[in-house]
């Protein structure tokens, strides 16, 4: 049996196969249907609302909001690309664009009056940082490839 949807269509085929409804039904693959859902809903909001958090905190820097700002983006898009949205409603992702919108212009409205780096030892946050650009970075290219 063959599909041109990312459902499982193992329950047609067992069905083809002379197997009642109810055990062709129970041989479906609920847990992928629930990463699909968990992945959408967890991505699209986890961005945005730490984008928010991080956006708010007293003691803050630019490269730590300029690093928070790219994760926010990155988990929005990896939500938007890992996630089932043919259970999920599609109401949802905008709901989370806009999360991730609020916080970016949070973080704009503050980017002025924040240091560049705030730290006793500034080297290691901007390492932090970098590798943190690096792996978001990463885990978009993968996603998308």
């Amino acid at each position: 049996m063959l599909g041109n949807t990312d459902k499982g269509v193992e329950p047609i085929g067992l069905r083809l196969l002379g197997v009642p409804q109810e055990e062709a039904e129970a041989a479906a693959p609920v847990a992928a249907v629930w990463i699909g859902i968990g992945l959408a809903v967890a991505f699209t909001f986890l961005g945005g609302l730490s984008l928010l958090g991080t956006a708010r905190r007293r003691e803050l820097d630019r490269v730590t909001l300029l690093a928070a700002t790219v994760w926010g983006v990155a988990y929005l898009a990896l939500g938007h690309r890992m996630g089932d949205w043919s259970v999920v409603p599609a109401w949802l992702w905008p709901v989370g664009a806009c999360l991730s919108a609020v916080g970016i212009a949070q973080a704009a409205a503050r980017w002025r009056a924040l240091p560049t780096v705030d730290a006793k030892v500034p080297w290691r946050r901007v390492l932090s940082v970098v590798s943190s650009l690096v792996a978001a970075a990463l885990a978009v290219a993968a996603v998308v490839a």
